[in-house]
């Protein structure tokens, strides 16, 4: 299957995730996105194309690559870098596929101005609705949300990813995250389980929250970490029992890998403007362990299970973490953007990209790439990866 790993999806509200849930594929990250297959030998540049504007975005679908360009128009490209077919029905900002899905991709107008589905056959239109964005896309269907611009809640839709017909609906939701069989929302100040298939509500309970406050989420196999305020509590997945709460000031939770999240907390000095970040990981027992970072501004990353490993990559520094929580190692300059696959990782310097194994501190392989003051995107797809760089895609496989 054609895979792809994590969209950032700007929202009327900010940014969101976009969430691949898994599939057939080798690897997943800690939230169930799957992972490309990674180019471990050396690869050469195959094909190249030359699209609309100075920027496109790219994902695989089986054997084609299918991007959307700054015009908003989406184009497949095969083997050879030919394009196949394009679609300019609608304004499409984004384009991603859909897991063991190959005759189908999602498409999105970015920032909540439309949402549909183009068959990758021909690259006919098979739906589209006129706002939305999508939240999560499985093998079974795709989460949509649906918000105004000055709303701080939205409602949410679990459609076909083919017809777009409607399974189920829960409006006023104020926060969501994807688990690999059920969807966490927020509702008013009530937390929910909600079967993904059906819409049917497992558990609720109630969390005392403000109407102006937010609430954070972030869930493994076995419990959902909730932030409210200065603290973060933990409930069982199947049954919605309390296990632990931790403190933290102005907390960030998100999964760390398929059994524990992490809690980053960030203060910061008016006298001097520093900054201290601090990071601890929880499994479900709630004992907390330190993780030691390079990083003192911010923290983020993902955590990903390949080859039967966990591994936790901290794009905020380029660091690798191990399951054991060691550092392994710190990958590309300051300027480097990491992109993971399901094998290791691209590291993406100015001018080059390298493909490290997990755990490794040697590059298995560094090709140059072009440069350029317009910015340079590298993007991962099934045994290939995509260059962007002033109008042109370079595939190099």
């Amino acid at each position: 299957m054609a895979a792809v790993v994590l969209v950032l999806v700007l929202v009327a509200g900010g940014v969101a995730v976009l969430t691949l849930l898994r599939g057939s594929g080798s690897g997943h990250t800690a939230d169930g996105s799957m992972l490309p297959e990674a180019v471990t030998s050396e690869p050469k540049a195959a094909w190249t194309f030359d699209y609309s504007g100075s920027y496109a975005q790219v994902t695989g679908a089986g054997d084609l690559v299918v991007l959307a360009d700054e015009d908003g128009d989406v184009a497949a490209l095969d083997s050879d870098g030919e394009r196949v077919w394009s679609n300019d029905d609608e304004y499409v900002g984004y384009v991603v596929a859909v897991p063991d899905h190959d005759d189908v991709v999602v498409v999105a107008g970015g920032e909540g101005g439309g949402v549909g589905a183009l068959s990758t056959d021909d690259g006919e239109q098979l739906w589209w609705q006129d706002s939305g964005y999508p939240l999560a896309i499985d093998d079974e269907g795709l989460l949509l949300g649906d918000g105004a611009e000055d709303s701080d809640t939205s409602d949410v839709a679990w459609v076909d990813s083919k017809s777009g017909e409607e399974k189920w609906s829960i409006d006023d939701v104020g926060s969501t995250d994807v688990a690999e069989d059920a969807v966490y929302l927020v509702v008013a100040d009530e937390l929910r389980r909600v079967d993904a298939s059906s819409g049917r509500v497992s558990w609720s309970l109630d969390l005392s929250v403000d109407d102006d406050e937010y609430v954070g989420l972030a869930s493994t196999s076995e419990f959902v970490a909730v932030s409210v305020g200065n603290e973060v509590t933990a409930y069982d997945a199947g049954d919605g029992e309390r296990l632990w709460s931790a403190s933290a000031e102005d907390p960030s939770v998100d999964g760390f890998d398929d059994d524990r999240v992490y809690i980053s907390e960030t203060t910061y000095d008016e006298d001097t403007d520093d900054s201290d970040t601090s990071v601890t990981v929880y499994g479900r027992a709630g004992d907390g362990e330190d993780l030691s970072i390079g990083s003192d501004d911010y923290f983020y990353g993902i955590g990903v299970e390949a080859g039967g490993s966990s591994w936790f990559v901290a794009y905020s520094s380029g660091e690798v973490f191990d399951d054991d929580l060691q550092r392994v190692g710190r990958y590309g300059s300051d300027e480097a953007n990491l992109t993971v696959a399901d094998r290791g990782l691209y590291v993406h310097d100015p001018g080059q990209v390298a493909f490290y194994e997990y755990g490794q501190g040697k590059p298995e392989w560094t090709i140059d790439i072009p440069d350029s003051e317009d910015g340079v995107s590298v993007s991962a797809v099934d045994q290939g990866v995509v260059v962007e760089a002033d109008g042109e895609l370079t595939m190099y496989r």
